[in-house]
């Protein structure tokens, strides 16, 4: 008979699109309709789609920011993006810890911002700390870094409003 022992270290490390580890009892998640031009892969911030009354990847600076786009298992292993084509319903997180995509380090003291219009190696929907010369826009409520990591992924910690 196989034994167990209990972990009682704590993981430091998750994949883009992946919840945060630990107890998240105020988690807050909705459910967009993906309808837009653009797949939308796990661990991007996405925005409001008023003409498709979707979600999207961002394109423009003044675009109501939603969430994050996580993998809640139902995006399949060989899939690494929500496909538009399909017209699906994709999870966007609102409030909890969930792993996601930087250009730059960042830490706890750090401002949030959100890569709105895509550069090289900065994709849209992607994080940073500083606004990319006008192509990224600051979250200055609900948002903020849970520890300090190198450009690459990055814990967040984000509380938006219901």
């Amino acid at each position: 008979m196989a034994s167990f022992s209990s972990v009682t270290a704590t993981l430091t490390v998750g994949q883009i699109g992946q919840l945060g580890y630990g107890e998240q009892a105020d988690l807050l998640v909705r459910s967009y309709v993906l309808a837009n031009a653009t797949d939308v892969p796990p661990g991007r911030g996405v925005v409001y789609d008023a003409a498709n009354q979707s979600a999207m990847l961002p394109n423009a600076g003044s675009q109501l920011f939603l969430g994050v786009a996580f993998n809640d298992g139902s995006l399949p292993i060989e899939q690494a993006a929500y496909d538009n084509a399909a017209t699906c319903n994709m999870p966007v997180l609102r409030r909890g810890q969930l792993w996601v995509e930087t250009s730059t380090g960042c830490a706890p003291t750090d401002p949030v911002v959100f890569q709105h219009t895509a550069g090289v190696g900065k994709p849209a929907g992607s994080f940073r700390i500083d606004n990319d010369g006008g192509a990224a826009t600051q979250l200055t409520v609900g948002a903020q870094w849970a520890g300090v990591y190198s450009s690459g992924k990055a814990l967040l910690q984000i509380n938006l409003p219901a």
